[in-house]
């Protein structure tokens, strides 16, 4: 699942297996979007945390989707605006994250 159109002002990450972002500015008003999606063949996991850069304490787990084959979905962001990076903890295969305004 990816958004339907690109939006103005989006964050997108890329990786495989665990990896930290690089940081981001949430979009300016509540709530936005994260979107996910995981490639994969067999049983399939991701994880993502909201994270402080300032001093790298977990803020909130965002998504923890399980399946099997290619995952993915989108999750909307009610109560944290500011700067942050997010821990991906994904599969080998590959996986991608788009940041939105709702």
């Amino acid at each position: 699942m990816v958004p339907t159109s690109t939006p103005i002002g989006y964050s997108f990450f890329s990786g495989s297996g665990t990896a930290e972002t690089s940081t981001f500015d949430s979009p300016p008003k509540l709530p936005w979007m994260i979107w996910w999606e995981a490639e994969g063949t067999g049983s399939n996991t991701i994880v993502l945390t909201l994270m402080d850069p300032d001093n790298g304490s977990e803020l909130i787990e965002l998504v923890r989707n399980t399946g099997t084959g290619q995952i993915g979905g989108a999750e909307l962001v009610w109560g944290n605006q500011g700067n942050f990076y997010l821990k991906v903890e994904g599969s080998d295969a590959g996986w991608e994250v788009w940041i939105t305004q709702q």
